[in-house]
């Protein structure tokens, strides 16, 4: 999904909507750190480029919506992703927790959570 939003936030700022792009630039960095490094540079450079000021990260959904922008289920896949990592322990199934565990720290990494992970080995 950060993949997804960054190359959408580039196609955007090219296409004469810098402010959608810029919304995706922070959608992508809200959604994974694996963007983050290359996303926040495009967005500084879009940003000096139109003078686009800064969007509240509580207002980059709504800026998105506006844009005609679909929401990726972002929350929700992580939610799910935690409460089925939860099931499996209650299950005694250590290796799905595990997996399921490791798949969400990929993109949403947790200091907390990387104890748990390893506690699952």
């Amino acid at each position: 999904m950060a993949v997804a939003y960054y190359q959408l936030a580039y196609a955007l700022w090219k296409a004469g909507r810098p402010r959608a792009g810029a919304a995706c630039y922070l959608k992508s960095v809200m959604t994974s750190p694996v963007m983050a490094l290359q996303a926040v540079a495009e967005l500084k450079e879009l940003a000096a480029e139109h003078g686009i000021e800064p969007i509240e990260r509580d207002a980059v959904d709504d800026e998105l919506r506006s844009a005609g922008i679909v929401l990726a289920p972002t929350e929700e896949a992580f939610e799910t992703l935690d409460a089925g990592a939860a099931a499996a322990v209650d299950a005694g199934l250590f290796p799905v927790a595990r997996n399921l565990l490791s798949l969400r720290l990929h993109y949403r990494p947790d200091d907390a959570l990387v104890n748990v992970l390893k506690s699952l080995d």
